[in-house]
């Protein structure tokens, strides 16, 4: 089962992350690559948010395997992708 996330670009998403705040999972690009995951959090947590991030970290699972990736491979893509943009 393939989960389809919105995607966002990094700087539209810095430059309007208020519009973003209360946004569902989404899927942050630079140039096109996923580099990361925003996934929203609401300070008053119930019992009903915490089933939600639960299911997001569900959904987050499911989409590494769809990918064939590990979360310690997304962070270090991540790390190779952020030290590139600071040696330009």
């Amino acid at each position: 089962m393939e989960h389809i996330i919105a995607k966002v670009g990094i700087c539209e998403f810095c430059n309007n992350i208020s519009k973003y705040l209360a946004a569902e999972t989404l899927a942050v690009t630079n140039h096109g690559r996923t580099i990361g995951y925003y996934i929203p959090v609401h300070t008053n947590q119930t019992s009903e948010d915490f089933k939600a991030l639960q299911e997001s970290a569900k959904k987050m699972a499911a989409l590494l395997a769809q990918q064939n990736s590990t979360e310690d491979e997304v962070i270090a893509d991540f790390r190779r992708t952020r030290e590139g943009e600071r040696s330009e």
